[in-house]
């Protein structure tokens, strides 16, 4: 059984983040730690997620933030973001198994995020940028992957292969 569609065909969405708890930090110790690595903006309670790559959304104590990074990378955005947040900051060592990480798709509406973290169930939660097909395209040349949960790709199959023309 096969399946060829257009790559333009192919909608790639995003993996957000949530996180249980801020590794025993305070917000206010957390937000310090983050300015080390971006420009921390309050945006307050104004829905807003990335417009581009190398942007990253948040949702903290009923506020929205934008961090925009203090340095230029060449990594996947979801990779920069464990890098410098994930792992050093909240203490995440396993993005496949750690239980205090959860994933929600971008086809999600934001107010999802929202609402983990309102409710309760999450401490904070990041919105990534979708990744483009350039991008990775290029990992995949370079023999890299994607880091865990990184894409969504619609539409949807139960199994698959992805081939692109040279």
């Amino acid at each position: 059984m096969s399946f060829l569609i257009s790559e333009k065909e192919v909608h790639i969405h995003e993996y957000n983040r949530v996180i249980e708890d801020l590794n025993g930090l305070s917000a206010a110790e957390f937000l310090q730690q983050l300015e080390a690595h971006f420009t921390v903006s309050n945006l307050g309670h104004e829905l807003w997620k990335p417009e581009q790559r190398a942007q990253f959304g948040m949702y903290l104590q009923g506020m929205f933030y934008s961090l925009s990074p203090k340095d230029t990378f060449t990594v996947p955005d979801a990779e920069y973001l464990y890098n410098t947040v994930l792992h050093p900051i909240l203490g995440i060592q396993d993005l496949r198994n750690d239980r205090r990480i959860s994933y929600l798709p971008g086809k999600e509406p934001l107010t999802k995020l929202m609402s983990l973290v309102d409710e309760g169930d999450f401490e904070v939660a990041f919105a990534l940028f979708p990744a483009s097909f350039s991008e990775i395209r290029q990992l995949a040349d370079s023999g890299r992957i994607m880091p865990p949960k990184s894409t969504y790709i619609e539409p949807k199959f139960r199994s698959g292969l992805l081939i692109y023309e040279l």
